[in-house]
């Protein structure tokens, strides 16, 4: 059986990417949120749990849509775009946030959710199935005009 071309067999750091961080939304996320993990709950002590429950059903969905486009990674690009950019976006008003209340600084640790939010985008870039660091070594390695 040859491969084709665009086959998702060409893009296993792609499949991973998605993979990894399709069950940190859909799995990691919440556990951390319910564990109160330090950096992962916003207004302690007084907890938003609405909040909460909304990033849930934002989150966990796109997790397992990651996880069931790892299959395809070319054909789901539309929503690895999505999910990079919508992540550096909301990571970048977490920082503000943070940033801008004392309370709210332990969001900014290592393993804070501004940090794992940012990771989750960087993750999706390096194994972007187009623009990722496994797509330019494929083209770097390829011969000229192929």
């Amino acid at each position: 059986m040859s491969i084709q071309p665009y086959s998702s067999a060409r893009f296993p750091e792609s499949r991973i990417a998605m993979m990894v961080a399709g069950s940190s939304y859909a799995v990691v996320y919440p556990v951390l949120v319910v564990a109160s993990a330090p950096g992962w709950v916003w207004g302690e002590p007084n907890r938003m749990s609405a909040f909460e429950y909304m990033l849930f059903a934002i989150y966990v969905p796109l997790g397992f849509f990651l996880f069931w486009g790892a299959r395809d990674p070319l054909r789901y690009r539309p929503l690895v775009d999505y999910v990079i950019v919508s992540n550096l976006l909301h990571a970048t008003a977490m920082l503000f946030s943070a940033l801008s209340d004392h309370t709210e600084h332990e969001h900014l640790l290592a393993f804070g959710d501004v940090t794992g939010t940012y990771a989750g985008a960087i993750i999706l870039l390096a194994g972007h199935p187009v623009l990722g660091l496994g797509s330019y070594l494929r083209r770097r390695a390829s011969p000229p005009g192929t």
